[in-house]
């Protein structure tokens, strides 16, 4: 009814987000698939450069993440920090939710603008299940982004060969 009278559902309201947005970042699935089936653009940017399927991510709704994906979503986007969807999983603790982008082909060695990554965010954070699912998809850790010490990757990792510190 309110695509018929003009509405665009691809507006923000007054905080920049978008219908979209709201509803993924909500969990209310059922909304998102009529927003999207009502012609919402499926990869539409708010104000922070946020998708919906970043909101999803962050806020751990994996049924809405798993929609957005089989829609087309681009799991790739980068907000106006640098970060991607696997990134603000793993940055607000959402394990679901990485393991859904991490089966999706996500790219976990990709970092943000001030170099952290997925798992630097998970490791800061104290997320030891997601620094082990992490671990365990083959990434390389450069112990160099931690904020923290000592970090649970080095209680997990000890002398691995993924543990890179940056020293010859």
């Amino acid at each position: 009814m309110l695509i018929e009278n003009g509405c665009d559902p691809d507006s923000e309201e007054s905080l920049g987000m978008t219908s979209s947005s709201w509803a993924a970042g909500e969990g209310h699935s059922g909304l998102a698939i009529d927003l999207l089936d009502l012609s919402a653009t499926l990869d539409v940017r708010d104000v922070r450069w946020h998708t919906p399927l970043m909101w999803a991510a962050k806020t751990g709704h994996r049924d809405v993440v798993e929609l957005l994906l089989r829609r087309g979503a681009e799991n790739e986007f980068r907000d106006r920090n640098g970060q991607t969807p696997l990134s603000l999983a793993a940055r607000h603790g959402q394990r679901a939710v990485v393991e859904c982008l991490l089966e999706a082909g996500a790219n976990v060695e990709s970092s943000d603008h001030d170099g952290q990554t997925a798992l630097s965010w998970a490791a800061n954070q104290y997320y030891l299940d997601i620094v082990k699912l992490l671990l365990d998809n083959e990434v390389v850790f450069d112990v160099t982004t931690l904020q923290v010490a000592p970090s649970p990757v080095h209680t997990l990792l000890g002398d691995d060969d993924r543990l890179k510190t940056g020293c010859p």
